[in-house]
């Protein structure tokens, strides 16, 4: 299967990728940041030597990046069987939600939320292609 896992650079994400590797899958990670993805590949690489694991810078509140993240995907896997929507936070808040700003607030919903919509339509347009 050709799998691409957004918010996978660490947590439940990189787990996914993991074993979806240990299984013979191909797999596409995504974070915000290319330092994340690069340590979370070579991480996949030395557990798995075999695993054929590419990375891509991805923001999903940013419809361009979720684009750019399927077109990169699309030429390292030559399709997308499986899609799965991982990215999220928590503004890094462990907090009262009274306490939390709104700025925060705004940030968790637009990647939670937003960004679990967007990366949706997205691939579904290019999987009914």
């Amino acid at each position: 299967m050709k799998v691409v896992i957004t918010g996978s650079s660490k947590g439940i994400g990189l787990a996914f990728a993991k074993e979806f590797l240990r299984h013979g899958d191909e797999v596409v990670i995504s974070s915000r940041t290319r330092t994340t993805i690069d340590a979370a590949v070579k991480e996949i690489k030395e557990e798995i030597p075999n695993a054929n694991v590419f990375g891509s810078i991805c923001d999903v509140t940013k419809t361009d990046d979720i684009e750019e993240l399927i077109d990169f995907s699309a030429s390292k896997l030559s399709n997308i069987d499986i899609w799965i929507n991982n990215a999220g936070t928590n503004g890094y808040m462990y907090d009262k939600l009274v306490n939390i700003p709104d700025d925060t607030i705004k940030q968790i919903v637009e990647t939670n939320l937003l960004g679990t919509l967007y990366a949706s339509k997205k691939v579904l347009i290019f999987m009914e292609k």
